[in-house]
């Protein structure tokens, strides 16, 4: 169950960075900064407990939530070069995805 969880969060931060001040990055800069947010988050999930039946499952998906939503809020102040904003922004309207995903895991085993 909570390999399900997890992969899910692994998934959406894979590739993931930190803050910028509002100035375009470059491509290297926007990876390096992804990956070290994505990394602390990561970190986050693994230290939660490891469900061992449904109710835990709906606990920890409810703990990760939170976290994946300041990993998302942190990857959007990113500013990617201006010729892969597009790609960046396709990127986490996918992580958003796995955000329902998450939920809809956490719902049905409510």
């Amino acid at each position: 169950m909570r390999a399900a969880v997890l992969l899910l969060i692994a998934v959406a931060m894979s590739g993931c960075g930190d803050g910028g001040d509002g100035e375009r990055l470059t491509r290297e800069e926007y990876a390096s900064q992804a990956d070290a947010i994505c990394t602390k988050y990561n970190e986050q999930v693994r230290a939660l407990q490891n469900p061992s039946n449904i109710e835990e499952l709906a606990d920890a998906a409810d703990k990760t939530l939170p976290i994946l939503d300041d990993a998302i809020g942190e990857l959007e102040d990113l500013e990617p070069p201006e010729n892969e904003a597009a790609t960046a922004e396709d990127w986490l309207d996918q992580v958003k995805l796995l955000k329902g995903d998450l939920e809809t895991i956490r719902d049905r085993a409510e």
